[in-house]
């Protein structure tokens, strides 16, 4: 009964998924950060990530707040591993600090278990 109910949000919200991804995209290209992966930081060389007030990402070295590098770590194929623009030194991304929130969160407070559903996924949507 449950699944039934999760399905027919999942198929109202169907519709929507595409232009929210096109949004996602458009802001990411504008240097917003959606906070889909934990900041970095370059063991070699120091060169770090931050997020400003406004939520755009931002690299720096020393001390924050530093000035923006202009510099922007790139995804590399491996999930989770980035290349950094300062000294092209592979850099793993931390842990997600959100699992053990989504751990805790796997049942409702009465034992009942939570269905999660990543819409995106079921449809065959990627950014």
């Amino acid at each position: 009964m449950i699944e039934a109910a999760v399905d027919k949000i999942v198929d109202g919200l169907a519709p929507l998924l595409p232009g929210l991804l096109d949004l996602q995209a458009r802001a990411e290209a504008l240097g917003v950060f959606l906070a889909d992966r934990e900041l970095l930081q370059c063991p070699d060389c120091g060169l770090m990530e931050d997020v400003t007030a406004h939520g755009i990402l931002i690299t720096y070295r020393g001390e924050p707040p530093g000035e923006d590098t202009g510099l922007r770590f790139k995804p590399l194929v491996a999930e989770d591993r980035f290349r950094c623009p300062s000294c092209s030194a592979e850099v793993e991304a931390p842990p997600d600090a959100d699992d053990d929130l989504d751990e805790m969160a796997s049942t409702d407070g009465r034992g009942e278990k939570v269905v999660r559903v990543d819409a995106a996924a079921r449809f065959g949507q990627q950014r």
